[in-house]
């Protein structure tokens, strides 16, 4: 009988925080491939080079975790810190953590085993990170781009966990209940993001005026961040344990008494030590969507703020990650937004090449070499711009099937009327014009389901500003 090799590699590893030196697992290289994924780039089949290994999660081998000073970290920046250009920053905020602000890691950090590695404790190893990539509360202090990709896999991790059930989506009072819950919540992150930036500029006017440590915690403003902080996680929490009856009442077991397998350390279940949690951290991500809108937000951040459009090749990567995002939120306005900051984007791009193109043919200082590369970044915007405007016209088409359980008994009750009537009434009954004039391009408005897709429509309205491009965010490893 052949003796079965580890699939894992172990060794000591210094920590980049306290330099104490601890053993580590890691998953050995080259074992496992993608075989499989899906549109947001979560891998849901391996190819394995050894079938003995299947049962493995890669998913949750991607972080190390310091046991003496709680410091955890994607495993390339806990081995290599330097390449983490915010390292040293979130170091210094990490070492000065003192009393209730460094509980949650206490608290949390003692139960992420990796023999053997469980959804929770791995769960628990990116919400450490994660607390502890949060730290600073200026957005130029944080690594955007990691924000994204943790709020991303800590996303995946929930989505295998507790898939969206079918029975949401079909059942009429349930589906109702999601509907509007997804409606409140909309509003709401829009809200939380403004208050984020009130509070970035109180902070910043509170160190502006060079008090004492004692002074700035005392100041008449932290009592102003304090509350909008507990506001702010109250109405979170009260939406994240909505969100889990949900799924309970789904599946069947909300008003079950059952315990069992479901306790953890000492709680209910691991979502009820997870609420728990939040009276350190009240914007704890509770679930899947609220992994999902971090890891959208952070990665809309990163594109806007930090990079710029010159590698033209990657930004259909890019933005059908950020769009894809939106979507599996139901935000499609938001979708269409990223979309047209695209569209725009190469718009400017294409129009500055030509203006550049004309200007050296005109002092004649243009090569038939350079005229030939200038062409052909040309014809490659051409092509994002050709991919994103139908790009665009999946998403309208989406946006409209998602509110066709509103729009039908509307189009049913006035059937025989004419299309000017129709769409005085969906309007008034609350249906978005675009929505509406969708409706009347592919000829539902004379009654029944969508017979097409609306034409394709080149002349992509753009709000936002340009954008960058920077790969793929949610890269594996």
């Amino acid at each position: 009988m052949t003796e079965q090799v580890s699939a894992f590699l172990e060794k000591s590893i210094v920590c980049p925080v306290c330099s104490k030196e601890s053993r580590q697992q890691k998953l050995k290289n080259r074992l496992c491939s993608s075989a499989e994924q899906e549109s947001d780039q979560h891998v849901i089949r391996w190819n394995w080079t050894d079938p003995q290994y299947e049962g493995i999660k890669p998913q949750f081998y991607v972080l190390l975790h310091c046991p003496s000073c709680s410091y955890t970290d994607m495993i390339a920046d806990y081995e290599n810190p330097s390449g983490d250009i915010k390292f040293g920053g979130i170091k210094k905020l990490f070492e000065s953590l003192k009393g209730p602000d460094k509980e949650f890691l206490k608290k949390l950090t003692p139960l992420i085993a990796v023999h053997p590695m469980t959804f929770e404790s791995a769960m628990n190893a990116h919400l450490a990170n994660i607390y502890i990539q949060e730290l600073p509360q200026e957005k130029e202090y944080k690594n955007l781009v990691k924000l994204g990709r943790l709020y991303l896999r800590a996303a995946w991790l929930w989505r295998e966990r507790a898939p969206q059930s079918k029975a949401v989506q079909a059942s009429g009072v349930l589906a109702d209940i999601e509907r509007l819950t997804t409606e409140t919540e909309k509003p709401l992150t829009n809200t939380e993001e403004r208050i984020e930036r009130l509070q970035t500029m109180l902070v910043r006017r509170v160190k502006s005026l060079n008090l004492s440590p004692d002074e700035e915690k005392s100041h008449p403003y932290q009592k102003v961040l304090g509350g909008l902080e507990r506001s702010v996680g109250e109405i979170h929490q009260a939406l994240g344990r909505l969100r889990e009856f949900m799924q309970q009442d789904a599946s069947g077991t909300l008003v079950s008494s059952a315990k069992g397998d479901s306790e953890y350390v000492g709680h209910p279940s691991y979502f009820e030590f997870l609420m728990a949690m939040t009276k350190y951290w009240p914007k704890l991500p509770l679930n899947e969507r609220d992994c999902l809108k971090e890891a959208v937000r952070y990665f809309t951040e990163a594109y806007f703020t930090e990079l710029n459009f010159d590698e033209v090749e990657r930004v259909m990567t890019t933005n059908a990650l950020i769009v894809d995002l939106h979507l599996r939120l139901e935000d499609y306005d938001s979708a269409l937004q990223a979309i047209a900051s695209v569209y725009k984007a190469g718009m400017d791009g294409k129009m500055t090449l030509q203006k550049s193109l004309r200007e050296k043919k005109k002092d004649g200082k243009l090569s038939e070499k350079d005229e030939m590369q200038v062409e052909s970044q040309i014809s490659r915007i051409d092509y994002v711009l050709q991919k994103t405007a139908e790009r665009r016209h999946e998403v309208k088409d989406s946006k409209v099937k998602s509110m066709m359980p509103r729009i039908q008994p509307i189009l049913d009750e006035n059937k025989g009327k004419a299309i000017e009537d129709i769409e005085t009434i969906l309007t008034d009954a609350g249906i978005p014009e675009d929505i509406v004039e969708v409706l009347e391009e592919n000829g539902t408005l004379g009654g029944g389901q969508p017979n097409g897709k609306a034409k394709a429509d080149t002349n992509t309205e753009s709000s936002g500003k340009r954008g960058g491009l920077f790969g793929i965010f949610a890269k594996a490893g």
